[in-house]
């Protein structure tokens, strides 16, 4: 990778997503990029920020994509980009609190190649949470008042689309493709991206489609799950879901919506409140009905939704009390993340995920477990000739090994797991011809 140090060029900013009264531009005073190798031995291997210094004391970071074995092919890696300008620049003149951004235009010769763009470096502190204790950890009652003014005002961005997907530019008009998802919500073959959809069962069926498809890859699945397991719940959660009438309903109303259920992406200031909330690059817009999935962590504390309805919004105060159906499918699809690390160690996911859907009034889901043996059992025979149940039986002797292993991991064998589960993957993409 180049090395761009004290190295001064340019950078016009796009008027198109500037604050108003901000200078144009702005000289680089200098911009070090560390060694590829040590970016890419991060065992987070996210996405990547660079901070930049300017000669007018001004701060901002050069934004690279994620790079991974989950990433999209290098060749779509320019629309993620674009999507997530597009959408911050629709955020940003709304009035939402995200980072400003530029968009590069001129970059002096030797300047890293790639897909990236510069956003406002944000002075903040990390907000730390744990559901399963206290919920938000040394809150203010100007945090959740701030959480409750973002959602009222990503009600109040009102888009001209017409489905579930990633926004796009296209002109003055907004321009809905396929979701720019990573992990699991995404092919390893062209072409790639799902969607857009119309429903919500649209999209969740398709998900877990592709969810039981990279399950039966071994390297795929988190080695902390057995696999037997995790294709039980998704056989179990396509019907349900195949069956839900609320997830089948279409709306004409979407809302842009993050896309990433974790309030680590807000930063908060020196008052208790939300600085700014980050990391747009798997936002979508989602119909009005499907609103409460992205308001999971104040489930955790439900009075505090009253604060929507002294905002005069009791419709967004229902999504705190109404949204447990979504919290549990999203924890459900999100099996190829080893966190929350002991999902489907007991049955505590089944029962909550039958229980969300019996309170809608669905017939046919099942009845309380006591163990998940006996949700196995009657698993394995409900879906005994599922034909990828059969084909995960054949791979189960290889899985034990691992997973007889994974409770007791050191690091060097976790990252001995990790290598083989790359290596699949590799291997599984290059057997397709992906780039």
């Amino acid at each position: 990778m180049s090395v761009l140090s004290s190295q001064n060029y340019l950078m016009e900013k796009d008027s198109t997503f500037c604050s108003k009264g901000t200078a144009s531009m702005h000289l680089v005073r200098n911009l070090t990029i560390p060694p590829f190798s040590s970016i890419t031995d991060d065992e987070y291997r996210g996405t990547s920020e660079f901070q930049v210094g300017f000669d007018d004391g001004v701060k901002w970071l050069l934004r690279v994509p994620r790079q991974d074995h989950r990433s999209p092919a290098s060749d779509l890696e320019a629309l993620v980009v674009s999507s997530e300008v597009t959408t911050l620049g629709i955020l940003k003149k709304g009035g939402i609190k995200v980072p400003d951004i530029w968009v590069p235009q001129k970059i002096a010769q030797g300047a890293a190649p790639g897909n990236y763009f510069f956003q406002e470096f944000v002075n903040g502190s990390e907000i730390l949470f744990d559901a399963f204790a206290t919920g938000l950890i040394s809150t203010s009652n100007a945090l959740y008042e701030d959480v409750v003014l973002h959602y009222i005002g990503l009600s109040n961005i009102k888009r001209n689309v017409k489905g579930i997907g990633s926004l796009y530019p296209s002109g003055d008009a907004d321009y809905v493709l396929p979701i720019s998802r990573r992990g699991s919500f995404m092919r390893p073959e062209a072409p790639y991206f799902f969607g857009p959809f119309r429903t919500l069962r649209d999209q969740y069926l398709a998900h877990i489609q592709q969810l039981i498809e990279y399950t039966l890859d071994i390297g795929y699945i988190a080695v902390l799950r057995s696999p037997i397991h995790c294709i039980l719940l998704l056989l179990e959660l396509r019907d349900l879901v195949k069956d839900c009438e609320l997830l089948a309903k279409e709306e004409d109303e979407f809302l842009i919506h993050h896309g990433d259920l974790n309030i680590g992406q807000c930063l908060k200031n020196e008052k208790g409140g939300i600085a700014s909330v980050l990391d747009w690059d798997w936002s979508f817009t989602h119909n009005y009905q499907g609103r409460s999935l992205r308001i999971t962590f104040l489930q955790y504390a439900p009075m505090r939704g009253m604060l929507f309805q002294q905002h005069g919004r009791s419709d967004l105060a229902g999504c705190i009390l109404q949204g447990r159906i979504y919290l549990r499918i999203n924890e459900a699809l999100s099996l190829e993340s080893p966190y929350p690390m002991f999902y489907l160690e007991d049955p505590g996911p089944i029962i909550g995920i039958r229980s969300a859907f019996r309170d809608l009034g669905q017939k046919g889901v099942g009845g309380h477990v006591e163990s998940l043996e006996e949700w196995q059992r009657e698993g394995l025979g409900k879906y005994e000739n599922e034909v990828v149940l059969a084909e995960m039986k054949t791979r189960h002797t290889e899985w034990e090994e691992l997973n007889e292993r994974g409770v007791d991991m050191s690091e060097s064998e976790m990252e001995e797991v990790f290598e083989k589960e790359l290596a699949l993957v590799e291997a599984a993409r290059k057997e397709a011809k992906v780039d």
